[in-house]
């Protein structure tokens, strides 16, 4: 499964990071310019937010659901990571 941690995902320039948590924890707190589909909306109909050429950063709350929510895009031809320890990975 590929797995990305913060400071790798901070050398990329400008990634396309989509946060996959329910509307009330963007709400709550969210990284600027990330790009916000909650999970059951992306996994219902990748194609219409994702392409299989660009790479995809999912941010959740912990990285549980980013990591199975990759597995399942992956299996579908996505190019998508799943950032470690997700929000918890930043110092808030």
């Amino acid at each position: 499964m590929k797995r990305i941690s913060l400071n790798k995902l901070k050398k990329i320039n400008n990634p396309i990071m989509i946060d996959i948590r329910n509307v009330n924890e963007y709400n709550h707190f969210h990284i600027d310019n990330i790009i916000f589909i909650p999970n059951e909306e992306l996994l219902k109909n990748p194609s219409q937010y994702l392409n299989k050429i660009n790479n995809y950063y999912l941010f959740c709350e912990a990285g549980i659901t980013s990591l199975k929510t990759c597995k399942i895009l992956r299996k579908q031809g996505y190019k998508v990571y799943s950032v470690k320890k997700g929000y918890k990975s930043l110092s808030r």
